[in-house]
């Protein structure tokens, strides 16, 4: 048997163990699960501005579950070093290295449609993970992020594709790929599907998709490090393994106020905004809190959209662009005339499957601040009711408790 199909195989058999052993409860609440909820979403009697998606549209929240998993190989990693007790035929000495890899860990992704400018959809991601040692909890934000995609351009393994690009893999499927059309069922749906499999001797990726919207249903990866180049005898003689299975999980409306709105005069006027940062470790209250700044520069904007680009804190001299829209939560920005109307204590949203609630904390004659509680951490964005503009935002929570307090100025 070839090699890449007894790795396909192995890779197929793991997933399905690993989803059977991950299983967990992603179902929303009974009073908020409706029949054919994602269908709802995605045939909407308006169509939407995207010509070849009509069910495209601002608003429209889809919710993606990925578990992921790095199974270890080799215990031990063979390393040169001239005191070493481990010796080669040829005296070269060696030392063994312990490794410890093998890890796994649950993330729900909320992927909001924040703006739609033309060919360009604005997704706004927010990420949550669960803790192992709690699966019942709800799960723990982990970050946000956003980012622009030109509808036309997109390919496999993303959210949603033109659908016309999925039915000649049916028909004239490229060398090394398979493509099989049949139901699916997620959740309480049941889709006509293609499944779009490819493998080689390292890999294993399998996207599902939706036929008729061209929605992702499923995405599955499983990929194999390369095998070290020294072992013990008797240790196992390959590299690490990684497995990614990623599923739609929910779909739905979000009713942002003023989501429809433009992009605030102040804001698209603006060149850079200047963070101020601070941190403390909440069981030290009188320890010193930590300060740092960050500078956005405002690369693009669109009517409903702005792009922003920043240092990389992780990557020297590498930069990071971030995008916000209109119909988001938590964004940059809300618009004047809704915040207006807000009055303290307003439910904006909940969300059925993080559980996260967001409600309207406190207002005054300057300032409304939305606040987001999940789990054990709470997030504040404090908008200025002139401007619309976010202008500070807390964090708070986690483990271990910290405080994150950070002030924007627009320049």
């Amino acid at each position: 048997m070839p090699q890449s199909i007894k790795y396909g195989i192995f890779a197929l058999t793991f997933s399905v163990a690993f989803t059977t052993a991950c299983t967990f409860p992603i179902q929303a609440d009974e009073s908020t699960a409706i029949p054919g909820a994602m269908r709802a979403v995605t045939q909407v009697a308006k169509p939407g501005p995207v010509r070849t998606s009509p069910w495209l549209h601002e608003g429209l929240r889809l919710t993606y579950t990925g578990k992921h998993a790095t199974i270890q190989g080799a215990q031990f990693k063979i390393v040169p070093q001239g005191g070493g007790s481990i010796v080669d035929q040829n005296g070269n000495r060696y030392d063994a290295v312990r490794r410890e890899t093998s890890m796994a860990g649950i993330v729900v992704d909320l992927d909001t449609i924040a703006a739609i400018d033309g060919d360009n959809v604005v997704i706004a991601t927010r990420s949550f993970v669960y803790d192992p040692l709690a699966m019942n909890n709800p799960p723990r934000p982990a970050g946000m992020s956003g980012g622009m995609v030109n509808y036309p351009q997109r390919k496999l393994s993303e959210r949603f594709v033109d659908p016309a690009i999925l039915k000649p893999y049916l028909t004239t499927p490229a060398a090394g790929i398979t493509a099989v059309r049949g139901p699916v069922k997620i959740q309480d749906e049941t889709f006509d599907a293609v499944s779009i499999l490819y493998q080689d001797a390292n890999s294993y990726t399998l996207n599902v998709y939706d036929l008729q919207t061209g929605l992702q249903l499923r995405w599955t990866n499983t990929t194999l490090d390369p095998s070290p180049a020294i072992t013990f005898r008797g240790d196992v003689p390959h590299g690490d393994a990684h497995v990614h299975i990623v599923e739609l999980t929910y779909a739905r409306d979000v009713n942002v106020p003023g989501g429809d709105g433009p992009l605030p005069d102040a804001l698209a006027r603006s060149r850079v905004i200047h963070a101020q940062r601070s941190t403390k470790m909440l069981q030290f209250p009188n320890g010193q809190p930590m300060r740092s700044q960050e500078e956005l520069t405002i690369s693009a904007h669109g009517p409903n959209w702005i792009e922003f680009t920043s240092a990389d804190p992780g990557v020297p001299g590498k930069t990071i662009k971030q995008v916000s829209g209109s119909a988001q939560f938590l964004g940059w920005w809300m618009s004047p005339a809704a915040l207006a109307r807000m009055e303290r204590g307003q439910v904006l949203d909940e969300d059925p499957i993080t559980r996260s609630k967001t409600v309207v904390s406190s207002v005054d004659a300057k300032s409304v601040v939305v606040a987001d509680k999940s789990s054990d951490v709470a997030l504040s964005m404090k908008y200025d009711k002139t401007t619309g503009m976010l202008v500070a935002s807390r964090r708070a929570g986690g483990s271990p408790p910290t405080e994150s307090m950070v002030t924007y100025t627009a320049q």
